[in-house]
């Protein structure tokens, strides 16, 4: 689909990306689609270290395809911290904006999506499933593991992804100490039965 010089020049812009994303298709069977795969494939083996692809986007316009940063909790809060905008959407579980509220109190937090009160994967904002993931629930797989109770098998292609993810937020962790500074009044970070706030 794209010749070698057109490669050559993507290839040497996808150089600049310094942060993951990845690329959502939305496809369906006909050969646009197919072409359109075709492309994001070629995009994505240019800077698999950056980017990944999906296809399960389910955007009503197909083919299609969006771009979706990729941020960890440490980045959303860097990003509103450090950021010069006076008010933020906050598209994740609503946990987070505690956190945040503490760590730049002038600025104003907006949660989204709110299309719904619970589980109905239109308000990652009230997300019943995040709020189950606790450090009790971790601690209880970890302490049940002989008893086959709670054991969890992760494929070796999912820990070795994982591994990469939890080894990038220690690394920006070691650059960027400030970043888990604690605020001038001391706050636990823990709710109980629920987990990190």
């Amino acid at each position: 689909m794209l010749d070698d010089q057109l490669k050559t020049q993507l290839s040497a812009y996808l150089e600049r990306v310094q942060q993951p994303f990845e690329l959502v298709a939305s496809l369906n069977d006909s050969d646009t689609s197919r072409e359109m795969l075709e492309l994001l494939q070629t995009i994505q083996s240019l800077r698999s270290d950056k980017i990944t692809l999906r296809t399960d986007g389910n955007d009503a316009r197909k083919p299609s395809f969006t771009l979706q940063r990729v941020g960890s909790t440490s980045q959303l809060l860097k990003a509103v911290v450090d950021g010069t905008a006076a008010a933020y959407i906050v598209a994740t579980d609503n946990g987070i904006l505690h956190r945040m509220r503490q760590l730049a109190p002038g600025k104003t937090l907006i949660e989204a999506p709110t299309a719904g009160a619970s589980a109905t994967c239109k308000s990652c904002a009230h997300c019943p499933w995040m709020a189950m993931n606790a450090l009790q629930g971790v601690v209880a797989c970890l302490e049940n593991i002989d008893s086959g109770r709670g054991e969890v098998l992760v494929p070796e292609a999912v820990r070795r992804k994982a591994l990469g993810c939890i080894d990038r937020m220690l690394d920006f962790v070691r650059q960027h100490p400030a970043s888990v500074a604690q605020p001038a009044t001391r706050a636990s970070g823990l709710v109980p039965n629920i987990g990190a706030a």
